[in-house]
């Protein structure tokens, strides 16, 4: 009791000017609290993978304007750009993503290994970003040429501003392999409590017109989360909306999920960088060389595609419905009730020219008398006749591989167990999709 009467004596004759310092933190010192604790996360964060699942959105204009606005233009139009825009198509992926020493690996959610190709090459259509899981963060606060800036208080969270000179940038945007490098800036919180970094927003500078891009901006938020034995800073969810010079625009929204640390037997490298990477699905063990070509099978589907939730990157399981036959031999190659193992590479929902779906399915490999057998196939579109004055859906250039088109003005559409489809087995070399 008489410590707690002399510390409230101390307090009676503190100024309340003096009280009222003390009891908020001076934004210098919790940015530098907060640059140490990421940098430690940064450094003590294990080896871990998770599951990001990316939904895309296209926009473009309502109305074409000729001559096409400048990007400044563009630029400086900002949200308000959206009421002249009209959403044309929606898709999703998903993806596994391993994280070690700051690099990012992919590959396709439930992949039996991590690709050795960048994203981008996994992905081929559509926008792609990296960075959330460190990259960003090392490029702001390990980077001697970032300047901070306090920028306020909001809903008990310290606003901050940074910019990053395109001289000491790492931040890369391009397409096919030709790549730009892009200042960028953008404002982070940080709990001056905690200091923990709740929210980041990465802006590039305009970018050069040769991209087919105008800006691209990113908004991370991020959460504490358990992996192995401790407790760590990492993205919970980031947004990516691209200005293009078409006056189009996409917003990308991916999530995290399952994440873990990994202890992986497989070796892969990504430009210059070892891994240890295993993904959550057992590799399949082909025997034999590859079901030959020209083998009609008549499949039917034993996965529900489900739009609202199906995502290119997804498994998909089918049976063989009746003997495959080689028509030169007489010789049965694929034996009925044979089971096909393939994924989704596509998952679009197109509004233009008219409503549809469009999937995209590659099938890998064929599981028969016990052994499994790679297998490379292309839908058989003669198998039909259509009707006289049927519409025709045509699918895209460079789809036609098995690429399944479904019209209809519905916001979803479930393709059900026991779909039936023939496909005929081509040779491997054969890479239309």
């Amino acid at each position: 009791m008489v410590r707690l009467r002399l510390y409230l004596r101390l307090l009676s004759i503190l100024p309340w000017t003096t009280l009222l310092a003390q009891s908020r933190p001076d934004p210098a010192q919790v940015l530098v609290q907060a640059r140490d604790r990421v940098r430690n996360t940064l450094r003590r964060l294990p080896k871990y993978t998770c599951v990001q699942t990316v939904d895309r959105t296209y926009f473009e204009p309502r109305r074409q304007r000729f001559p096409t606005p400048s990007c400044d233009s563009i630029i400086g139009s900002g949200e308000m750009s959206r009421s002249d825009a009209r959403m044309v198509a929606t898709d999703r992926i998903r993806l596994d993503v391993a994280v070690a020493a700051g690099h990012e690996i992919h590959s396709w959610a439930g992949a039996s290994r991590f690709d050795s190709r960048r994203v981008d090459e996994i992905v081929e259509r559509g926008p792609i970003g990296t960075g959330p899981f460190g990259t960003f963060l090392n490029d702001i606060f390990e980077n001697e040429g970032t300047e901070f800036l306090h920028a306020g208080d909001e809903r008990n969270l310290f606003i901050y501003r940074y910019r990053v000179p395109r001289e000491a940038s790492h931040y890369m945007v391009g397409d096919d392999g030709d790549w730009s490098v892009t200042g960028f800036d953008g404002t982070f919180e940080v709990n001056p409590q905690t200091f923990d970094l709740q929210r980041l927003t990465v802006r590039t500078g305009e970018l050069p017109s040769d991209t087919g891009m105008c800006q691209a901006t990113t908004s991370l938020d991020y959460q504490q989360l358990r992996i192995g034995a401790g407790r760590f800073l990492l993205p919970r969810e980031n947004r990516l909306r691209i200005l293009y010079t078409s006056a189009c625009e996409t917003e990308s929204r991916t999530t995290y999920s399952a994440c873990r640390e990994y202890r992986g037997e497989s070796q892969v490298r990504f430009d210059g960088f070892e891994a240890e990477a295993a993904g959550s699905v057992p590799a399949v063990s082909h025997s034999g060389a590859a079901v030959e070509a020209g083998i009609s099978i008549d499949v039917r589907m034993l996965t529900a595609i489900d739009t609202d939730v199906a995502a290119a990157g997804d498994r998909v399981l089918a049976r063989v419905a009746s003997p495959g036959v080689n028509s030169r031999t007489g010789r049965v190659t694929v034996a009925e009730g044979s089971i096909l193992q393939g994924r989704i590479t596509r998952m679009e929902h197109r509004l233009k020219p008219s409503p549809h779906f469009l999937i995209v399915i590659q099938f890998e490999s064929l599981e028969q008398n016990g052994a499994a057998t790679p297998l490379t196939a292309t839908l058989d579109r003669t198998s039909r006749t259509l009707s006289r004055g049927e519409r025709i859906q045509m699918p895209a250039a460079g789809h036609n591989r098995g690429a399944l088109i479904f019209p209809t003005s519905k916001s979803r559409y479930v393709v059900p167990v026991g779909y039936a489809t023939r496909w005929r087995t081509v040779d491997a070399s054969v890479t239309a999709r």
